[in-house]
């Protein structure tokens, strides 16, 4: 945003440089012939910008689940992994004590249950017991599943396709529950993520269409949607996270690299003329326009770009007619001929 501010002030400054009219020049010559745009539509767009991160779309991060010696560890950072690979071995002395422990608590349910069940028909336990019996089995069983998944827990395996982006331990080390091993990543699908500034966060909404420029691959524009817009603020920018996908596949779009976002807004009430035409004057901007063949100094405030020129917010209204050649040769109250472009 802060660019495009500049490249408008170069350009209005430039424009201002052109030889100027004396507002007096025009009495007694002959109608000057010049070129105008007629203002059709006061309601125009503007292209604002971000700076934007790709990311990849789903990324996780693999924790040791319990704490344990990695006992081995079987990819590297880069490496392609598949759904279901093991990407490492923990050993808990814990978790294993605790399985040992409910399939005995299991073994030992299941006998008494037989057991029971032999003299039950019999008569010689009563109803009242054997619910007890029947109960302590459910509760070894439950036990001894949850044993039995901690146990697997300690193989580690990647949840999804995708890349090894980062790896944070190494063999033979002693990990805490929940210390990061490895982290992969999905890059089949890139989002880019950037952060909008709370006076415009409003004017974005999701499924709005967005132009990205990643400077680091050289390939054109890639075309997408704004995904999401943050509800809050960071307390110390005061903007707001958002995120925008890409209608075509990544390319050679990779997790990190900085981008910028284009997204085009209304801007409101404006009207689009070339930057050619904005004239400085003291401390004030104009512009020529013609009414019933005669030349006046319009002032005009103006906004940001728009894709065909600059937007003048304030000083022009639906049918004026604007010079865009020979401006340089009119002046206040000169008599011309208007020809629209």
């Amino acid at each position: 945003m802060k660019r495009a501010a500049y490249y408008l002030a170069v350009l209005l400054a430039l424009a201002g440089c052109a030889p100027k009219s004396q507002e007096t020049a025009g009495a007694g010559r002959a109608p000057v012939t010049v070129k105008v745009q007629k203002i059709t539509d006061v309601s125009s767009t503007e292209t604002v910008s971000y700076v934007g991160t790709a990311e990849a779309a789903k990324s996780t991060m693999i924790s040791a689940p319990n704490s344990g010696r990695l006992v081995s560890l079987e990819v590297r950072r880069g490496d392609r992994v598949s759904a279901g690979q093991v990407i490492g071995q923990i050993e808990s002395q814990t978790v294993r004590s605790s399985w040992q422990m409910a399939q005995a608590t299991l073994a030992q349910a299941e006998d008494g249950y037989d057991r029971a069940m032999q003299v039950y028909d019999s008569g010689s336990i009563s109803e009242v017991q054997m619910v007890e019996i029947n109960t302590k089995l459910s509760q070894a069983r439950a036990a001894a599943d949850a044993a039995q998944k901690a146990l697997d827990d300690c193989t580690l395996k990647a949840p999804f396709d995708g890349y090894v982006s980062d790896v944070l331990a190494s063999e033979s080390v002693q990990l805490n529950m929940f210390e990061p091993v490895v982290r992969i990543m999905d890059i089949s699908e890139i989002i880019i993520s950037f952060s909008v500034p709370e006076s415009e966060i409003n004017s974005l909404t999701p499924g709005q269409e967005v132009t990205v420029d990643v400077a680091a691959t050289g390939s054109a524009a890639l075309k997408g949607k704004v995904l999401s817009k943050g509800i809050s603020a960071s307390p110390l920018s005061h903007s707001y996270d958002c995120t925008a996908s890409l209608d075509a596949g990544p390319g050679r779009l990779m997790p990190g690299m900085v981008c910028e976002v284009h997204v085009l807004r209304d801007s409101g009430h404006g009207a689009v003329v070339p930057a050619s035409v904005i004239q400085t004057g003291t401390g004030s901007r104009y512009v020529w326009t013609v009414d019933d063949g005669i030349v006046h100094k319009t002032p005009v405030k103006v906004g940001g770009f728009s894709g065909d020129g600059v937007i003048v917010t304030e000083g022009l209204e639906e049918g004026d007619l604007v010079i865009v050649e020979g401006y340089q040769k009119v002046s206040s109250g000169m008599k011309v001929t208007a020809e629209e472009q």
